[in-house]
Order: structure tokens, then sequence, then C-alpha cells
């Protein structure tokens, strides 16, 4: 269980490299993931917004795109799932 869930809360834990790690305290280099803990999702969002993206020193850090449209009718979307796995 992680502190989001504890504290009831929104985490955002990205794919390693969307966030920078230059300045925080290693524990693992391989496996550490920088991302905000806030209110909402929307919040979370915003956040990411700010923080994401390569800055030059982490060579891991990446800059995709982020596309978050808080508008958006959750109702066109389509999501598929696999019933088995083996």
């Amino acid at each position: 269980m992680g502190p989001s869930t504890v504290c009831r809360v929104t985490g955002l834990r990205p794919t390693f490299g969307r966030v920078s790690r230059t300045g925080v305290m290693t524990l693992n280099w391989s496996s550490d993931k920088i991302g905000p803990i806030c209110r909402t999702v929307e919040d979370c969002a915003i956040v990411f917004e700010a923080i994401r993206g390569a800055d030059g020193m982490d060579e891991a850090a990446v800059n995709p795109p982020f596309n978050y449209d808080p508008a958006l009718d959750l109702t066109t979307l389509r999501v598929g799932y696999r019933l088995e796995f083996h």
C-alpha cells in the first residue's frame, strides 16, 4: 500500500525517464521515479506538466508530449482488456 492510498490523495508515478532525476537523492538509479502527490488527478496533471521532460543533465530523461484534456467526454473512449492470463 502506497502513501497516496493511506493519505487518501492522488499520486502519479510517471514512467522512468519522463521526469528528470537531477538533484534527487538516489535510492536505486535504475528505478527511481519522481512524481507528484496531490489532492486530485487534475492537480497531478498540472504538476506533471510543470516537471516533466529532459533538463540536459539526466541522460535518461526524455521529452515525449503529454496530452491531458480535463474536458474530454470519457464515454467517447474505447478501453480493451484481456480476460484470461497465461
